[in-house]
């Protein structure tokens, strides 16, 4: 028996198509579905069958976007000084550069009223094997000795420490705290000389 959907030829007696699964009509035995199935392949027989063709607009524009956020990086690394323009770069002698904070300290350090000015006083003292200068340290005052009431930040700049050595420094901090206070200190950033 013929199947009418996809014309494969099926054994006799079959209830469906073993190639579509269509189901087979028995009432139409023998000759009678011979003459149908002859009809129906003849009918279809300039009928030409094309795939439908998958769609990969999607991925082609994913591919696209991706391009260009890479080509935008890139331009900015280049244009902004990044590691690709600084591969020949040479770092003048003389020039500051950032320092490593964790080779700085600061001991002794205290306030000190004189007169009616107020001392940020200690000593910096440098572990590392070469010199820094410009050395930042932000001071914070508080109400309470919790540090929980911040009142004024200052900022102060001890001038230098040698290599491997220390520096003691009295500087001004123009603050006028009233009444009782705290404060604590943080180095914030030292300039490094190559």
């Amino acid at each position: 028996m013929k199947c009418p959907k996809c014309s494969k030829i099926n054994p006799d007696g079959s209830n469906f198509c073993e190639d579509c699964g269509y189901k087979l009509d028995l009432n139409l035995g023998g000759h009678n579905n011979k003459i149908k199935n002859n009809a129906v392949a003849n009918e279809f027989d300039d009928v030409i069958f094309t795939p439908a063709k998958q769609d990969h607009t999607f991925v082609v524009v994913i591919i696209l976007l991706v391009a260009i956020v890479f080509c935008l990086w890139f331009l900015t690394k280049l244009g902004s000084g990044g590691p690709i323009s600084q591969q020949n770069a040479t770092v003048p002698t003389n020039q500051p550069t950032t320092f490593p904070l964790y080779d700085l300290s600061i001991e002794n350090q205290r306030m000190n009223w004189v007169g009616s000015q107020l001392y940020f006083e200690g000593t910096a003292k440098n572990s590392y094997s070469q010199s820094a200068k410009n050395i930042q340290v932000r001071i914070d005052f508080y109400h309470d000795k919790a540090a929980t009431e911040l009142f004024d930040t200052r900022y102060v700049t001890i001038p230098g420490v040698s290599e491997s050595g220390a520096f003691t420094f009295s500087l001004p901090v123009y603050a006028s705290p009233q009444g009782q206070f705290w404060w604590r200190f943080n180095v914030i950033s030292a300039d490094l000389l190559q």
